[in-house]
């Protein structure tokens, strides 16, 4: 929606931006760095701004997003979907520390978009030299101004020139990287990169599934009665029997594919079983950042037989958060299998005939490590990709 701005200049696109906190506003008070930048502040700092797009802008909360909870998950979609009837996208100011899980449930929560919900934040505040936060909220502007043109529509993250899927995100900054590269994509490919005015987008990796005919809708049903534990040498089993009058599900985070004992007094089945029985979820992922497959091994399979729900390629992120919505959805533990199963936003691989995901790992581990060496030496690929995209552009 091209909309005249108030100077009465049309052609610009409508952004709203939704600040919640984190690092991109904070200051430094008596105790250390806190929330204190208003949006409004930050917007009048902010040079080139009003040459990109018609801002929108709302302050929602300001809080450290280490403080987030599902209630605010609930406001921030609530937001988001009233902004997306009134702009063409909407661009979300968050805290890095919880911005993977936020940008999972809104992928989950904010369903068939057809526009663009992008979430950035920074490394560096506000007012500090070398701040990354300026660049990053002016190129998630960029990109949610150029996303009609790259098929650019579900939920992102865009931080240090990367675009990345809001549901494949981790926070995971390597230490041969700049210390302003906060975000890494996982088991599925960059969508794009953006360096100054510049966008490459793969278009066919952008887009997030729809369903058949399915009108944009929010739905923000969760349950949040669930637990995630992680596995370790020497875990005692039965603290699972004092957590079950607690949880309506809980998701273990195991070893390599799914694996966990069965054997000796480290045994898992006996107090699994003992969740199953009462009909509650038991989920499994893994503390790698790749796939669970349980019918790899003898100890993976016992748990399948049980009833245990492999989160397949899923972030530890996205498990969380689909679990949550999943149970806000439905009742009975095969529906909520189903779900699980079923691909909402990207999150998952297709699953081949024997319920596992496809066989690419190894060609997404390629891609993976190609497309970073491409992402460290970018700068002249993005300015040729600029000219091609300008030329195609005056073309039409």
């Amino acid at each position: 929606m091209s909309t005249p701005d108030a100077g009465g200049r049309t052609g610009l696109k409508t952004v709203s931006i939704i600040a919640t906190g984190g690092t991109i506003a904070s200051g430094t008070g008596e105790k250390g760095l806190k929330p204190t930048y208003q949006l409004g502040e930050m917007l009048s700092e902010l040079p080139g701004l009003d040459e990109l797009a018609v801002i929108r802008p709302h302050q929602l909360m300001n809080k450290d997003s280490s403080d987030m909870t599902p209630e605010d998950w609930v406001r921030i979609a609530v937001q988001a979907y009233k902004e997306l009837q009134l702009a063409d996208a909407v661009v979300i100011t968050h805290g890095t520390d919880t911005m993977a899980y936020t940008s999972s449930m809104l992928s989950f929560m904010l369903r068939n978009l057809d526009k663009p919900v992008i979430l950035t934040g920074s490394q560096r505040p506000w007012a500090e030299p070398r701040s990354d936060a300026k660049t990053n909220l002016l190129d998630a502007v960029r990109v949610a101004v150029q996303a009609a043109d790259h098929r650019l529509r579900g939920v992102y993250i865009v931080f240090h020139g990367k675009i990345i899927k809001g549901c494949r995100v981790k926070k995971s900054k390597y230490l041969e990287h700049s210390e302003l590269d906060a975000f890494d994509t996982i088991n599925y490919p960059l969508i794009g990169l953006v360096k100054d005015t510049h966008l490459a987008v793969n278009p066919l990796l952008a887009m997030s599934p729809q369903a058949e005919g399915g009108e944009p809708a929010l739905d923000t049903r969760i349950d949040k009665r669930i637990l995630m534990l992680t596995l370790t040498p020497g875990f005692d089993p039965t603290l699972l029997d004092s957590l079950r009058d607690r949880y309506q599900a809980i998701i273990i985070q195991a070893y390599g594919l799914g694996n966990m004992p069965i054997t000796g007094k480290a045994a898992m089945v006996p107090h699994m079983k003992a969740w199953l029985d009462e009909g509650k979820i038991v989920a499994v992922t893994s503390q790698a950042c790749y796939e669970t497959d349980l019918n790899q091994y003898e100890t993976g399979r016992r748990f399948l037989e049980l009833g245990i729900i492999p989160t397949l390629d899923m972030t530890q992120e996205a498990a969380y958060t689909k679990m949550m919505w999943a149970l806000g959805q439905a009742n009975e533990r095969g529906q909520v299998h189903d779900l699980m199963w079923t691909n909402m936003a990207g999150e998952i691989w297709p699953l081949n005939g024997n319920g596992r995901t496809l066989d690419i790992m190894g060609e997404m581990a390629r891609y993976h490590d190609l497309t970073r060496r491409l992402y460290e030496s970018n700068t002249q690929l993005m300015e040729v990709m600029g000219t091609i995209f300008s030329k195609i552009k005056a073309s039409r």
